[in-house]
């Protein structure tokens, strides 16, 4: 009998203790997205952090394994808001095995809570040699005045590491040899020093600009991935 009871006590205890202990929430959810609605969500997860100075944050994104590039983006995306914004050493993100399209889901973690379940994997990010060149970053001249911030060229970097034999071609337009000599070792600096990416890793193209874009701007520089 008294062993029964002293199970008893245990199960009552054990029970108690899993009801009161802090669970994982989901406070927001989305799929592939425009600027204006990853703008408010990544807002929103700014307001979680100010209320909940005590938590952290988990954002799962599930990529979609026809879209590379849009993974990344969206991963660096949060990231980097997490980042300019401060809270970036609270903040986790989590990658989810590629499916069929993107979906992300913002989780706050309050103290003494566990990460959400899911599987977190490392993508494949490899490109076949046939595939086409890709556009990635204009530089400083990405236009981010609705988009939230995100470092295109960090974008660049990893396409580059998952991909050994692939390097990026970097396009100026329209300057002259003593400007263009001073932008190509800059550049060449900035790539190395701040993304890893060697000289022999980049190619450069100079070109004129155009005379018939119809009244379209041009970026003065751009950034191409070359698999």
């Amino acid at each position: 009998m008294k062993t029964y009871v002293q199970i008893l006590l245990l199960f009552l205890a054990t029970s108690l203790t899993t009801q009161g202990q802090a669970k994982p929430i989901l406070f927001d959810e989305l799929g592939k997205s425009n600027c204006e609605t990853m703008a408010l969500s990544i807002d929103y997860m700014e307001i979680q952090a100010a209320e909940h100075p005590d938590s952290r944050f988990v954002i799962v994104i599930q990529g979609n394994k026809d879209a590379i590039y849009s993974n990344l983006e969206y991963a660096e995306m949060v990231e980097t808001s997490g980042t300019l914004r401060g809270f970036s050493t609270r903040l986790k993100i989590g990658h989810a095995p590629l499916g069929d399209e993107i979906n992300m889901q913002f989780w706050r973690i309050p103290p003494g809570a566990t990460d959400p379940d899911f599987k977190d994997t490392a993508w494949d990010l490899t490109i076949p040699r046939h595939a086409k060149a890709a556009w990635v970053s204009s530089g400083d001249y990405d236009d981010q005045d609705i988009c939230p911030a995100v470092d295109k060229l960090e974008i660049l970097r990893k396409l580059l590491v998952a991909n050994p034999s692939s390097h990026t071609n970097v396009v100026l337009r329209g300057l002259t040899d003593k400007s263009y000599k001073n932008k190509r070792t800059a550049i060449i600096k900035k790539l190395l020093n701040k993304y890893g990416i060697p000289t022999n890793r980049i190619r450069f193209y100079r070109v004129p600009r155009s005379a018939r874009n119809n009244g379209n701007w041009e970026p003065p520089e751009e950034y191409w991935f070359v698999p």
